[in-house]
């Protein structure tokens, strides 16, 4: 899937953002500018699993939905939907997936951690001994990974009938079998390497967004993923082949590293958004870089993401949406900034701001 294109705009490369997309012509307000429909990853949060649908996200104010899988914690408004779910995810293979997740994250219920996905709220850096703010290093999510690594080889030969058992492959097994287990963040995994198994044109056209050099927040939020990937190789073992050799740590961390500079959160769409039921990756409208004072609206209907110019905009412009949500209009610039710090990393210098900060 290549990027969006359209007579009204066309796309850059930025050596600061990745990518801009800039207007191509004189747009009138109100334009029509891109719907996005085709989605990637996502996630529901486990408390919204029964009253939102798994597809099209329909929400009837909490109400549980009539066609419900209870052993793999899925719901869909309708059978229609959930047809055209298990065409997205690739038939019945996804289903016994989900249920094996399932049954693991009820498993390891009282163990879990909570995480706040990043994509709306962030945990944010971790504090030192000072109390001072201080970012987790990337070398420190590499080390961390190799020695996931290390950890999965004994997994695996641990479940091959050729290899005999030793002490350090049961060791390994013991401490998987005793690791905690998050909902959001395995079910966000399992979402990327199902997609990786079976729609690699949509696969692809995340990879070719711009990734985020630190998609952890913490040194547990990493623990937490690579936890999941030891789970999930652990417990999908007599899967087809095509999707177990998809469970590795490029696929595994190319999921998160996508996701907090380019997703966009599931809100309800009858109460001014106040409800965030997940969050999710739609590739051809995470190219929009952000902009205090936005020249582009942008609002979900169904599974499909709509933008149109919300004033007019003159040829060479660049064409930005708020990653705020609306609260930009309210929030000091000094808020503004704070906040987009900690949820995507950057300090902003739109006119809005470098005006009211009298930069």
């Amino acid at each position: 899937m290549p990027p969006p294109t359209s007579p009204y705009f066309h796309i850059e490369e930025s050596p600061l953002t990745g990518r801009r997309i800039h207007a191509s012509v004189d747009i009138p307000a109100n334009t029509p500018l891109l719907t996005a429909s085709a989605l990637s990853t996502y996630v529901i949060f486990r408390e919204y699993k029964r009253e939102v649908c798994h597809f099209c996200f329909a929400y009837d104010g909490g109400s549980k939905l009539k066609v419900w899988e209870a052993q793999a914690g899925l719901a869909w408004c309708s059978a229609e939907c959930k047809n055209m779910w298990n065409e997205h995810w690739g038939g019945d293979i996804a289903l016994d997936v989900w249920m094996r997740v399932e049954s693991l994250v009820q498993k390891h219920a009282g163990k879990a951690q909570k995480k706040v996905p990043a994509t709306n709220m962030s945990n944010g850096p971790e504090d030192n001994e000072a109390g001072q703010a201080v970012s987790p290093s990337v070398e420190m999510f590499d080390t961390k990974w190799a020695e996931a690594a290390e950890k999965a080889k004994l997994i695996l030969q641990y479940q091959d009938d050729t290899t005999s058992t030793t002490k350090a492959m049961k060791q390994a097994i013991s401490q998987v079998s005793n690791d905690p287990v998050d909902s959001t963040t395995i079910s966000h995994l399992v979402s990327g390497v199902l997609l990786a198994a079976h729609n690699a044109p949509l696969w692809s056209a995340m990879l070719e967004l711009y990734p985020s050099s630190q998609p952890y927040s913490s040194s547990a939020d990493v623990d937490l993923h690579t936890s999941a990937y030891h789970h999930l190789l652990h417990n999908l073992t007599n899967l087809s082949s095509s999707l177990h050799e998809h469970i590795t740590p490029d696929i595994l961390r190319a999921v998160p590293s996508r996701d907090g500079p380019n997703s966009f959160g599931i809100r309800s769409l009858d109460d001014a958004g106040d409800e965030i039921f997940g969050y999710g990756v739609w590739p051809e409208a995470s190219y929009w870089n952000h902009n205090c004072a936005p020249n582009v609206q942008k609002r979900r209907v169904g599974r499909s993401w709509e933008f149109w110019t919300s004033k007019e905009v003159k040829n060479g412009e660049e064409l930005c949406i708020t990653y705020l949500g609306g609260d930009e209009e309210t929030l000091r610039v000094e808020e503004r900034r704070a906040r987009l710090i900690k949820t995507w990393g950057f300090r902003c210098g739109c006119g809005k701001c470098v005006e009211e900060g009298g930069e």
